[in-house]
C-alpha cells in the first residue's frame, strides 16, 4: 500500500479541507473524486501499517471505492487472509449507509462454505473492531443452496433460505461438454455439442 501521505495508484492523495493530505486512502479512486467525495460510495477495508525502528504502526484508514465497476483480484498464498479480506468487503457493504446500500448489491459464490456466519455477529473479534468504532453486527443475506442440498441442511440446522437448480435446457452445449469433463474439441466434445445443438434447433421449428 502506499504510505501515509495517500495518493498513489489512483487511491487519492487531496482531503476535503485544503491542501492538506486525507487521514484515509481510497482504493480505487482518483485524487479528485477523493477530494470531491471522500469516502462516500467506499467500504472501509482496514489500516496502513507502517514499519518504524522495527515495529508496526497503525496509520490510515484503507477504504474501497464501490461507487463504480472495478477489476479486483486478491492473491495470496493459503492461509493469506483471501477469504478473510473477501469477507470484510462483504460485510462493508453492509455497513453503507442505507441511501447508498439500497442501490447496490454483493453476490457470493461461497464454493468453501464459509460465509454463511457472517449471518451471525462476530462477537470473537469484537476488541479488533474498537479502533474503527464499529460493534459486531449480522449481515442482512439470502443464502441460496443447491437443491439437492436444501432439505438435507434444513434438517442437520444449517441455516439456508432458498434452494436453486439449474434447468437442463439453460446449459449450451459446451456446459455439456464441461459437466462430462470432456475435452471440447475432441471427438465426444465434438458430438456432444452437435447434438445439443440439434436438439436446440428441433425445440424452436
Amino acid at each position: 500500500m502506499p504510505d501515509k501521505t495517500g495518493g498513489s495508484g489512483g487511491s487519492g492523495g487531496a482531503s476535503d479541507e485544503g491542501n492538506e493530505d486525507p487521514k484515509y486512502v481510497v482504493v480505487g479512486r482518483s485524487p479528485g473524486d477523493v477530494k470531491k467525495w471522500g469516502t462516500q460510495g467506499a467500504i472501509l477495508l482496514g489500516k496502513q501499517y507502517v514499519e518504524r525502528l522495527d515495529r508496526l504502526f497503525l496509520e490510515n484508514d484503507v477504504y474501497m471505492d464501490v461507487s463504480g465497476a472495478h477489476v479486483v483480484m486478491i492473491c495470496g498464498k493459503r492461509g493469506g487472509g483471501k477469504s478473510y479480506t473477501m469477507g470484510v468487503i462483504a460485510e462493508g457493504f453492509s455497513l453503507l449507509p442505507k441511501e447508498v446500500r439500497q442501490n447496490l448489491s454483493i453476490i457470493l459464490l461461497d464454493t468453501m462454505g464459509v460465509y454463511w456466519t457472517m449471518g451471525h455477529a462476530n462477537k470473537k473479534e469484537a476488541k479488533l473492531l474498537e479502533p474503527y468504532g464499529i460493534k459486531p453486527a449480522p449481515v442482512e443475506m439470502k443464502i441460496f443452496t443447491p437443491e439437492r442440498y436444501f432439505k438435507e441442511y434444513k434438517k442437520k440446522g444449517i441455516r439456508t433460505d432458498v434452494p436453486f437448480a439449474v434447468e437442463p435446457h439453460q446449459l449450451t452445449g459446451e456446459d455439456w461438454v464441461l459437466a462430462f469433463k470432456q475435452d471440447k474439441y475432441s471427438s465426444n466434445g465434438l458430438y456432444v455439442q452437435k447434438l445439443i445443438e440439434e436438439i436446440r434447433e428441433s425445440k424452436e421449428r
